[in-house]
């Protein structure tokens, strides 16, 4: 008698949420789904307006750019407890989807060739000419009809930034994919960090911004004037302060054109959060850790362009016994991926940065209209209405109850955002699933996502375990922190940062600590690329390490072995 053919099938139980993070599902298949929590772009708690505006502009432009390859999978974002979290939609296995999925990559790979030349020539004018468009736009002198005009064709604009985003980030993903197992490959026995020491040493936007900034460090370190004013806290009271002598004025002026250039940052991928050139008090926390550090820990290019240079003398000396074909294509590789470093910095400023703040300045000339209507009471209330009802409110036809129900919405974010969001909700994917979707490029993004290396029980219990993404060792005092505005209070020279995980957004932190260590985020991870760019090293997939350590103990980090190992005093 045959057994019955659900004994065979595998069962996936449901992923259990944390009391602390309900999750009420919209239907059943929701809950079927395997839900990813947005870290990479989105690890803080959001508002209606950064959901409906930001992330679904996010949303929809990975899916363009899923469709120019002719992908059959599709993104889809959902807002959970104000956290976004991501899955995909993907037809039923069949021999000819996978196919189309290969065919998709297989373009993808096509593009890592040709990738650079498309930023430079094509999509950064165009996102150059999108931000001049902005830019000139009266957005207080318009009139209502005219704004609401600019509202809709900023929606449609905001949708192409991040199509180009998304048809730059895959090929750069996988030409730094490939050219890491390329490296494994060939030199087994090297440390995979090694294969990024080629990588290093290039100017990029990220790079050029720290730069100016340690000359504002230099400035303030060489007159006592300017440091007497960056010693007081509020921000106005540290620029009247500036202003009250010539030295202070001159710092000013270079103070303006930093921010001009690089303030439209703000702390994190968000509308609601202002941008440094609103509220500098950033900057000048960087400058004061500046100046309490003895040096930056940032690697100059100069350092980094030589060891890159050494590396690759020495691996082009060990190729040469190899047949021509593995060599040229070695050098592609290569040449792909000191590309594709590149341009994973520079888009971030361009894009994620630049357009966002542009954004911001939109809902915020609305905001200033409502105030001024008397429909909401503070031009902050604006990020808690969704992007239609934005809309609605600026062409006069705000709902009743717009208070209450802003109050509702501000409430909710109050409740979630000191909470760490599971990194996933739902159903888990079955193996035959993985392996449908398993190609090149998801191992790409699933390096960016990274994992977690449990502690062995037998080993050491004051040594941690998890994988080093940028190579060096360092000692210090451990600071736990929950989100990049603790860590700018919290942080001083020496420390080692202690996190979930690292964004784009803690990037301006960097010149101060001494290490770093992180629960999530991969070998291709903003943080990591970043971390490897100033020679900062840092270990991530570490489990649970934002509740074993605390905040005083002295660990010391060697991110070659993957190894944390807490300090005793007088080690």
């Amino acid at each position: 008698m045959a057994e019955s053919s659900a004994v065979d099938e595998p069962t996936v139980q449901a992923i259990p949420t944390p009391p602390t993070f309900p999750v009420a599902w919209a239907c059943e298949s929701e809950a079927k789904r395997f839900w990813i929590q947005g870290a990479a772009n989105f690890p803080t708690s959001l508002t209606p307006l950064d959901f409906t505006f930001l992330v679904k502009a996010v949303e929809g432009g990975s899916n363009l750019a899923a469709a120019h390859y002719g992908s059959p999978d599709r993104g889809l974002f959902k807002l959970i407890n104000t956290y976004a979290y991501f899955t995909v939609e993907s037809p039923p296995d069949a021999p000819e989807v996978r196919a189309k999925r290969q065919a998709a990559v297989d373009q993808v790979e096509n593009d890592t060739v040709t990738t650079g030349q498309r930023w430079t020539e094509d999509w950064l004018p165009e996102i150059q000419e999108q931000l001049a468009f902005w830019d000139a736009f009266d957005l207080d002198g318009a009139s209502a009809h005219a704004l609401i005009a600019h509202l809709d064709g900023t929606e449609q604009r905001l949708l192409r930034a991040w199509e180009i985003h998304f048809l730059l980030i895959n090929p750069v993903l996988l030409a730094l994919h490939l050219f890491e197992e390329m490296h494994e490959d060939l030199f087994p026995d090297v440390p995979a960090l090694s294969a990024h020491e080629l990588l290093l040493g290039f100017d990029n936007k990220t790079v050029e911004g720290n730069r100016h900034l340690a000359a504002l460090v230099r400035q303030a370190r060489d007159r006592k004037e300017i440091r007497q004013a960056l010693v007081l806290e509020d921000d106005e009271a540290v620029v009247a302060a500036l202003m009250t002598t010539t030295t202070g004025q001159a710092f000013h002026k270079e103070l303006q054109a930093y921010l001009a250039l690089y303030g439209q940052r703000s702390n994190s991928q968000t509308l609601h959060k202002p941008a440094w050139l609103e509220a500098p008090g950033p900057v000048f926390q960087d400058i004061r850790a500046g100046l309490m550090a003895e040096e930056s820990a940032v690697s100059s290019l100069d350092v980094l362009a030589t060891r890159r240079e050494e590396r690759l003398a020495q691996v082009r000396q060990e190729l040469a016994g190899h047949p021509p074909f593995v060599v040229a294509k070695f050098e592609e590789l290569l040449s792909c991926a000191q590309t594709a470093q590149q341009l994973s910095e520079d888009h971030n400023y361009w894009i994620d940065i630049q357009v966002t703040y542009r954004i911001r300045r939109i809902c915020l000339a609305i905001a200033r209209r409502l105030v001024a209507a008397g429909k909401i009471d503070r031009e902050q209330e604006v990020f808690y209405l969704t992007l239609d009802e934005l809309r609605h409110a600026a062409s006069g036809a705000a709902p009743d109850g717009l208070r209450d129900l802003i109050s509702e919405r501000q409430a909710e974010v109050r409740r979630f955002e000191s909470e760490v969001p599971p990194p996933v909700l739902g159903t888990p994917p079955t193996p035959e699933d993985m392996a449908a979707q398993d190609n090149a490029l998801a191992r790409a993004y699933g390096k960016m996502a990274g994992g977690s290396v449990p502690s062995a029980g037998d080993t050491d219990e004051r040594v941690l375990r998890g994988f080093g993404v940028s190579s060096g060792k360092a000692k210090g005092p451990v600071k736990v922190v929950i989100n990049v505005e603790e860590a700018a209070e919290k942080l001083r020279p020496g420390d080692v940062l202690v996190t979930e995980m690292i964004t784009s957004f803690w990037i301006p932190l960097f010149p101060r600590i001494a290490g770093m260590i992180t629960m999530r985020g991969g070998m291709l991870s903003h943080g990591a690329v970043v971390a490897r760019e100033h020679g900062l090293p840092a270990i991530s997939g570490v489990e649970g390490v934002t509740s074993i350590l605390n905040d005083g103990q002295w660990i010391e980090l060697d991110a070659d072995a993957g190894e944390v190992r807490v300090l005793e005093k007088g080690e």
